[in-house]
């Protein structure tokens, strides 16, 4: 109902509410849809950021105006000391004490209600960076070292179990197949993880 609400002026806002209640087919039945959206459509990450619209405002999120003279140009940077990180219904919120970061749960709760949402629990946690946590397959957790603390990104210990899992999988397939075809089949899923945890360390 949120979403139908909040999307109600844009242009296609009917084709938003037929996606939202056409239901999907399983083994040649139609099967009605009363929530969400099927998990991977293209659909999915617009309308999660759409029911989330607002979340940095409710949290005490304000953003000023700056000037950065090295060939920066404008830009903004968080008044608060309060951050957020969103991808589709994922989100990461950082702050500089527990305290505060418990007392997100009392602005959160009100908020997601009113769009029909909760937080799930066993994905919901309190913790320091120095324990580190794992966010959209990725770990990140800050570290002592001799030149002060340093944050590392690295792939999670899940994801990278689950590459492994796909890459022996595609191996069982295709095992007594020409070597050759195997690399071609293979090379598109290295690729592809490869791409996406390029930027951190391993």
């Amino acid at each position: 109902e949120w979403i139908v609400e909040q999307t109600s002026i844009f242009p296609g806002n009917t084709l938003i509410k037929r996606w939202l209640k056409m239901g999907y087919m399983e083994q040649g039945t139609l099967h009605k849809t009363t929530e969400g959206t099927p998990q991977g459509s293209i659909l999915s990450p617009l309308l999660a950021n759409i029911a989330l619209c607002g979340m940095e405002e409710e949290i005490g999120i304000v953003y000023r105006k700056t000037y950065k003279p090295s060939g920066g140009g404008y830009g903004t940077d968080p008044k608060c000391k309060i951050g957020r990180v969103l991808y589709a219904d994922d989100f990461v919120i950082v702050t500089e004490t527990k305290e505060k970061a418990e007392s997100m749960y009392g602005k959160l709760t009100p908020y997601l209600q009113k769009r029909g949402i909760t937080l799930s629990e066993e994905k919901t946690s309190v913790t320091l960076i120095e324990n580190g946590f794992d966010f959209l397959g990725f770990s990140l957790r800050q570290y002592k070292t001799e030149q002060g603390n340093k944050l590392l990104i690295k792939p999670s210990k899940d994801s990278i179990k689950k590459a492994k899992g796909k890459i022996k999988d595609t191996f069982a397939v295709m095992r007594g197949r020409p070597v050759k075809e195997i690399i071609r089949v293979l090379n598109p899923i290295i690729r592809g993880y490869g791409q996406y945890w390029k930027h951190v360390v391993d």
